[in-house]
Protein backbone atom coordinates (compact mmCIF):
# COMPACT_ATOMS: atom_id res chain seq x y z
CA UNK A 1 0.00 0.00 0.00
CA UNK A 2 1.57 3.39 -0.80
CA UNK A 3 0.13 6.72 0.52
CA UNK A 4 1.20 10.61 0.00
CA UNK A 5 1.25 12.71 2.83
CA UNK A 6 0.92 16.14 1.91
CA UNK A 7 3.68 17.50 4.02
CA UNK A 8 7.59 17.17 4.33
CA UNK A 9 8.77 14.72 6.77
CA UNK A 10 11.01 17.32 8.53
CA UNK A 11 9.60 20.19 9.60
CA UNK A 12 12.12 23.01 10.15
CA UNK A 13 10.22 24.15 13.75
CA UNK A 14 10.09 21.62 16.91
CA UNK A 15 6.71 20.46 15.69
CA UNK A 16 7.22 16.57 14.81
CA UNK A 17 3.78 15.70 14.54
CA UNK A 18 4.35 14.86 10.67
CA UNK A 19 7.30 12.74 11.07
CA UNK A 20 5.78 10.92 13.97
CA UNK A 21 2.62 10.08 12.20
CA UNK A 22 4.63 9.36 8.69
CA UNK A 23 6.68 7.26 10.94
CA UNK A 24 3.75 5.34 12.38
CA UNK A 25 2.27 4.42 8.83
CA UNK A 26 5.59 2.83 7.78
CA UNK A 27 5.58 0.73 10.94
CA UNK A 28 2.40 -0.73 9.03
CA UNK A 29 4.28 -1.66 6.09
CA UNK A 30 2.58 1.39 3.72
CA UNK A 31 5.48 3.10 1.82
CA UNK A 32 5.19 6.99 2.59
CA UNK A 33 6.12 9.35 -0.41
CA UNK A 34 6.21 12.95 1.16
CA UNK A 35 5.79 16.95 -0.22
CA UNK A 36 2.97 19.14 -1.52
CA UNK A 37 4.90 18.81 -5.38
CA UNK A 38 4.14 15.47 -5.34
CA UNK A 39 0.71 15.96 -4.76
CA UNK A 40 0.31 18.70 -7.00
CA UNK A 41 2.41 17.85 -10.23
CA UNK A 42 3.61 13.70 -9.77
CA UNK A 43 2.08 11.28 -12.20
CA UNK A 44 2.36 8.88 -8.80
CA UNK A 45 -1.09 7.19 -8.28
CA UNK A 46 -1.25 6.44 -4.32
CA UNK A 47 -3.85 4.25 -2.59
CA UNK A 48 -4.40 7.32 -0.13
CA UNK A 49 -4.38 10.68 0.25
CA UNK A 50 -3.31 11.98 3.62
CA UNK A 51 -3.34 16.00 3.89
CA UNK A 52 -3.67 18.08 7.41
CA UNK A 53 -2.99 22.10 5.99
CA UNK A 54 -4.29 22.51 2.21
CA UNK A 55 -2.60 25.96 3.00
CA UNK A 56 0.77 24.57 2.94
CA UNK A 57 0.22 23.88 -0.58
CA UNK A 58 -0.62 27.63 -1.60
CA UNK A 59 0.71 29.85 1.25
CA UNK A 60 4.02 27.84 2.39
CA UNK A 61 4.87 26.37 -0.82
CA UNK A 62 3.37 28.94 -2.76
CA UNK A 63 2.78 26.27 -6.01
CA UNK A 64 -0.38 27.19 -6.52
CA UNK A 65 -1.97 31.19 -7.82
CA UNK A 66 -4.61 31.93 -5.39
CA UNK A 67 -7.16 32.66 -7.62
CA UNK A 68 -9.67 31.05 -9.89
CA UNK A 69 -7.45 29.38 -12.35
CA UNK A 70 -5.57 27.74 -9.28
CA UNK A 71 -8.65 26.43 -7.43
CA UNK A 72 -9.67 25.06 -11.21
CA UNK A 73 -6.17 23.37 -10.86
CA UNK A 74 -6.55 21.78 -7.32
CA UNK A 75 -10.50 20.73 -8.51
CA UNK A 76 -8.97 19.01 -11.55
CA UNK A 77 -5.88 16.95 -9.74
CA UNK A 78 -8.08 15.84 -7.01
CA UNK A 79 -10.45 14.63 -9.63
CA UNK A 80 -7.67 12.91 -11.16
CA UNK A 81 -6.90 11.20 -7.60
CA UNK A 82 -10.66 9.65 -7.49
CA UNK A 83 -10.96 8.71 -10.68
CA UNK A 84 -7.84 6.34 -10.09
CA UNK A 85 -9.24 5.17 -6.99
CA UNK A 86 -7.27 7.17 -4.55
CA UNK A 87 -8.68 7.58 -0.87
CA UNK A 88 -8.64 11.17 0.40
CA UNK A 89 -8.34 11.49 4.63
CA UNK A 90 -8.44 14.94 5.60
CA UNK A 91 -7.42 15.50 9.19
CA UNK A 92 -8.82 18.87 10.87
CA UNK A 93 -6.51 20.95 12.89
CA UNK A 94 -8.29 23.99 12.23
CA UNK A 95 -11.45 25.88 10.57
CA UNK A 96 -9.38 28.17 8.56
CA UNK A 97 -5.82 29.36 8.02
CA UNK A 98 -4.65 31.70 11.06
CA UNK A 99 -3.74 34.19 9.08
CA UNK A 100 -5.10 36.90 6.75
CA UNK A 101 -7.84 34.08 6.12
CA UNK A 102 -9.58 34.84 2.48
CA UNK A 103 -12.58 33.16 0.39
CA UNK A 104 -9.63 31.36 -1.62
CA UNK A 105 -8.77 29.50 1.37
CA UNK A 106 -12.07 28.75 2.53
CA UNK A 107 -12.79 27.32 -0.94
CA UNK A 108 -9.85 25.27 -0.98
CA UNK A 109 -10.82 24.14 2.36
CA UNK A 110 -14.27 23.52 1.20
CA UNK A 111 -12.89 21.64 -2.16
CA UNK A 112 -10.70 18.77 0.18
CA UNK A 113 -13.76 18.66 3.19
CA UNK A 114 -16.29 17.65 0.19
CA UNK A 115 -13.51 15.03 -1.97
CA UNK A 116 -12.11 13.63 1.60
CA UNK A 117 -13.45 9.80 1.82
CA UNK A 118 -13.04 10.13 5.93
CA UNK A 119 -12.62 13.40 7.94
CA UNK A 120 -10.56 12.78 11.22
CA UNK A 121 -11.29 15.04 14.19
CA UNK A 122 -9.14 15.28 17.39
CA UNK A 123 -12.17 15.58 19.51
CA UNK A 124 -15.91 15.36 18.72
CA UNK A 125 -16.36 18.93 19.18
CA UNK A 126 -15.04 19.91 16.09
CA UNK A 127 -16.86 17.64 14.25
CA UNK A 128 -20.19 20.24 14.68
CA UNK A 129 -18.08 23.28 14.00
CA UNK A 130 -16.76 21.53 10.91
CA UNK A 131 -20.34 21.13 9.64
CA UNK A 132 -21.56 23.95 10.42
CA UNK A 133 -19.09 26.29 8.82
CA UNK A 134 -18.89 23.76 5.54
CA UNK A 135 -22.09 22.71 4.87
CA UNK A 136 -21.31 19.92 2.23
CA UNK A 137 -19.07 17.52 5.21
CA UNK A 138 -22.86 16.83 6.71
CA UNK A 139 -23.05 13.65 5.40
CA UNK A 140 -19.41 13.24 5.56
CA UNK A 141 -17.52 10.24 7.24
CA UNK A 142 -16.43 11.81 10.29
CA UNK A 143 -14.11 10.07 13.13
CA UNK A 144 -12.50 11.17 16.40
CA UNK A 145 -9.09 9.68 16.49
CA UNK A 146 -6.77 11.62 19.04
CA UNK A 147 -2.97 11.68 18.23
CA UNK A 148 -0.57 10.34 19.67
CA UNK A 149 2.27 12.09 22.33
CA UNK A 150 5.42 13.28 21.62
CA UNK A 151 8.68 12.32 22.28
CA UNK A 152 10.28 12.78 25.79
CA UNK A 153 13.69 14.19 26.30
CA UNK A 154 15.30 14.00 29.62
CA UNK A 155 15.02 17.23 31.60
CA UNK A 156 17.34 19.42 33.64
CA UNK A 157 16.95 20.43 36.87
CA UNK A 158 14.47 23.20 37.16
CA UNK A 159 17.13 25.70 38.98
CA UNK A 160 19.26 25.45 36.06
CA UNK A 161 16.64 26.35 33.24
CA UNK A 162 15.52 28.90 35.13
CA UNK A 163 18.78 30.59 35.93
CA UNK A 164 19.60 30.48 31.87
CA UNK A 165 16.61 32.34 31.49
CA UNK A 166 16.91 34.53 34.31
CA UNK A 167 13.70 33.98 36.21
CA UNK A 168 14.76 34.40 40.11
CA UNK A 169 14.45 31.37 42.45
CA UNK A 170 11.58 30.32 44.60
CA UNK A 171 9.20 30.73 41.60
CA UNK A 172 6.27 29.26 40.10
CA UNK A 173 6.89 29.19 36.12
CA UNK A 174 3.57 29.83 33.90
CA UNK A 175 5.25 29.60 30.48
CA UNK A 176 3.05 30.33 27.50
CA UNK A 177 5.18 28.11 24.27
CA UNK A 178 4.28 28.23 20.63
CA UNK A 179 3.96 30.69 17.58
CA UNK A 180 3.01 34.18 19.45
CA UNK A 181 -0.02 34.90 16.70
CA UNK A 182 -2.61 37.27 18.03
CA UNK A 183 -5.19 34.66 18.35
CA UNK A 184 -3.29 32.76 21.09
CA UNK A 185 -3.94 35.37 23.63
CA UNK A 186 -0.44 37.72 24.26
CA UNK A 187 -2.41 39.99 25.58
CA UNK A 188 -4.79 38.62 27.37
CA UNK A 189 -2.53 36.45 29.53
CA UNK A 190 -0.68 39.76 30.71
CA UNK A 191 -4.13 41.13 31.55
CA UNK A 192 -4.57 37.92 33.94
CA UNK A 193 -1.06 37.82 35.42
CA UNK A 194 -0.87 41.20 36.24
CA UNK A 195 -5.04 41.31 38.08
CA UNK A 196 -3.26 37.90 39.75
CA UNK A 197 -0.15 39.90 41.21
CA UNK A 198 1.32 36.76 43.21
CA UNK A 199 4.60 37.72 44.14
CA UNK A 200 5.11 34.10 43.96
CA UNK A 201 4.62 33.32 39.76
CA UNK A 202 6.35 34.48 37.23
CA UNK A 203 4.91 34.43 33.84
CA UNK A 204 7.37 33.26 31.26
CA UNK A 205 6.59 33.95 27.26
CA UNK A 206 8.64 32.16 24.33
CA UNK A 207 8.13 31.70 20.88
CA UNK A 208 8.62 33.04 17.67
CA UNK A 209 6.37 36.48 16.72
CA UNK A 210 4.48 36.02 14.35
CA UNK A 211 2.07 37.95 11.87
CA UNK A 212 1.44 41.92 13.71
CA UNK A 213 2.44 40.42 17.00
CA UNK A 214 4.36 42.49 19.35
CA UNK A 215 6.25 42.13 22.41
CA UNK A 216 4.55 43.49 25.39
CA UNK A 217 5.54 46.20 27.88
CA UNK A 218 5.45 45.87 31.26
CA UNK A 219 7.56 47.30 34.38
CA UNK A 220 9.36 44.06 35.25
CA UNK A 221 9.16 45.60 38.88
CA UNK A 222 5.46 45.22 38.91
CA UNK A 223 5.24 41.69 37.35
CA UNK A 224 7.54 39.09 37.19
CA UNK A 225 7.72 38.04 33.39
CA UNK A 226 10.41 36.91 31.29
CA UNK A 227 9.73 37.24 26.85
CA UNK A 228 11.52 35.03 24.56
CA UNK A 229 10.89 35.45 21.25
CA UNK A 230 12.32 33.66 18.65
CA UNK A 231 12.82 30.53 16.88
CA UNK A 232 12.86 27.48 19.49
CA UNK A 233 15.07 24.68 18.49
CA UNK A 234 14.39 21.20 20.05
CA UNK A 235 17.15 21.64 22.61
CA UNK A 236 16.16 24.84 23.81
CA UNK A 237 12.53 23.23 24.10
CA UNK A 238 13.47 20.85 26.87
CA UNK A 239 15.02 23.52 28.56
CA UNK A 240 12.08 25.66 28.45
CA UNK A 241 9.96 22.77 29.75
CA UNK A 242 12.61 22.26 32.53
CA UNK A 243 12.06 25.80 33.82
CA UNK A 244 8.33 25.16 33.48
CA UNK A 245 5.62 24.46 36.58
CA UNK A 246 2.50 25.14 34.51
CA UNK A 247 1.84 26.13 31.18
CA UNK A 248 -0.57 28.67 30.17
CA UNK A 249 -2.70 29.11 26.75
CA UNK A 250 -4.76 32.36 26.43
CA UNK A 251 -6.04 31.31 22.86
CA UNK A 252 -9.68 33.10 22.20
CA UNK A 253 -10.40 30.93 19.63
CA UNK A 254 -8.96 27.38 17.79
CA UNK A 255 -10.03 23.89 17.65
CA UNK A 256 -6.76 21.94 19.00
CA UNK A 257 -3.40 22.61 20.59
CA UNK A 258 -0.47 21.10 20.05
CA UNK A 259 0.57 22.90 23.24
CA UNK A 260 -1.54 20.76 25.12
CA UNK A 261 -0.45 17.43 24.03
CA UNK A 262 3.03 18.44 24.44
CA UNK A 263 2.82 19.53 28.10
CA UNK A 264 1.09 16.32 29.08
CA UNK A 265 3.46 14.26 27.55
CA UNK A 266 5.88 15.80 29.65
CA UNK A 267 3.64 15.19 32.58
CA UNK A 268 3.15 19.28 32.90
CA UNK A 269 0.31 20.55 34.43
CA UNK A 270 -1.57 23.12 32.06
CA UNK A 271 -4.18 25.26 32.17
CA UNK A 272 -6.37 26.34 28.87
CA UNK A 273 -9.76 28.02 27.70
CA UNK A 274 -12.76 25.44 26.98
CA UNK A 275 -13.26 25.80 23.79
CA UNK A 276 -12.69 23.13 20.43
CA UNK A 277 -11.16 19.94 21.40
CA UNK A 278 -8.84 21.44 24.01
CA UNK A 279 -10.73 19.64 27.08
CA UNK A 280 -10.81 16.45 25.33
CA UNK A 281 -7.21 16.79 24.02
CA UNK A 282 -6.46 16.54 28.01
CA UNK A 283 -9.09 13.71 29.22
CA UNK A 284 -7.04 11.10 31.15
CA UNK A 285 -4.88 13.51 32.80
CA UNK A 286 -5.65 15.03 36.02
CA UNK A 287 -3.76 18.15 36.32
CA UNK A 288 -5.02 20.48 34.08
CA UNK A 289 -7.59 23.14 34.50
CA UNK A 290 -9.96 25.67 32.14
CA UNK A 291 -11.55 28.70 31.97
CA UNK A 292 -13.90 30.95 30.17
CA UNK A 293 -12.29 32.30 27.24
CA UNK A 294 -11.18 35.37 27.37
CA UNK A 295 -12.50 35.77 30.99
CA UNK A 296 -9.78 37.14 33.18
CA UNK A 297 -11.94 36.43 36.52
CA UNK A 298 -12.38 32.63 35.43
CA UNK A 299 -8.35 32.68 34.46
CA UNK A 300 -7.94 33.58 37.69
CA UNK A 301 -9.68 31.14 39.26
CA UNK A 302 -8.74 28.41 37.04
CA UNK A 303 -4.88 29.37 38.28
CA UNK A 304 -6.27 29.47 41.80
CA UNK A 305 -7.18 25.82 41.16
CA UNK A 306 -3.48 24.81 39.94
CA UNK A 307 -2.12 26.41 42.63
CA UNK A 308 -4.13 24.22 44.82
CA UNK A 309 -3.21 21.00 43.52
CA UNK A 310 0.69 21.69 43.17
CA UNK A 311 0.26 22.23 46.84
CA UNK A 312 -1.65 19.17 47.36
CA UNK A 313 0.66 16.95 44.98
CA UNK A 314 4.47 18.52 46.04
CA UNK A 315 7.42 16.54 45.37
CA UNK A 316 4.87 14.02 43.17
CA UNK A 317 5.25 13.00 39.95
CA UNK A 318 1.82 13.80 37.64
CA UNK A 319 0.93 10.19 36.44
CA UNK A 320 0.15 10.83 32.16
CA UNK A 321 -0.16 6.87 32.05
CA UNK A 322 -3.95 6.63 31.48
CA UNK A 323 -3.49 9.85 29.06
CA UNK A 324 -0.79 7.90 27.30
CA UNK A 325 -2.90 4.76 26.20
CA UNK A 326 -5.50 6.80 24.75
CA UNK A 327 -2.89 9.12 22.85
CA UNK A 328 -0.74 6.65 20.73
CA UNK A 329 0.13 6.88 17.19
CA UNK A 330 -0.69 3.23 16.68
CA UNK A 331 -4.15 3.68 18.05
CA UNK A 332 -4.32 7.26 15.89
CA UNK A 333 -3.44 5.41 12.62
CA UNK A 334 -5.11 1.80 13.60
CA UNK A 335 -8.42 4.09 13.44
CA UNK A 336 -7.87 5.74 10.20
CA UNK A 337 -6.90 2.67 8.35
CA UNK A 338 -9.83 0.42 9.62
CA UNK A 339 -12.13 3.29 8.45
CA UNK A 340 -10.78 3.02 4.90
Amino acid sequence: MTLLLVSSYKKVDTNEYVELLADEYMKKGIQVIFEEQNFLYSNFIPDIIHIQWPESIYRWKKLLQMDTEGLKLLENRINWYKQNKTKIVYTVHNLQPHDNCETFDLEVYGVFLRNADIIVHHGKNSIKLIQDKYKETINSKHIVAPHGSYPVQKLIEKNIAQKKYAIPDNKIIFTNFGLQRSYKGGDFNLEVFKALNYKDICYFCAGMLVGDTKPFEIDQDELCTRQLYKKISPEELKDIISATDVFFLGHSSGLNSGLIHLAISYSKPIIFPDIGNFKEQADGFEFFETYEVANVESSIRAINRMLKKLEQNKNKIFNNLEWLNKNSWENHVNMILNEL
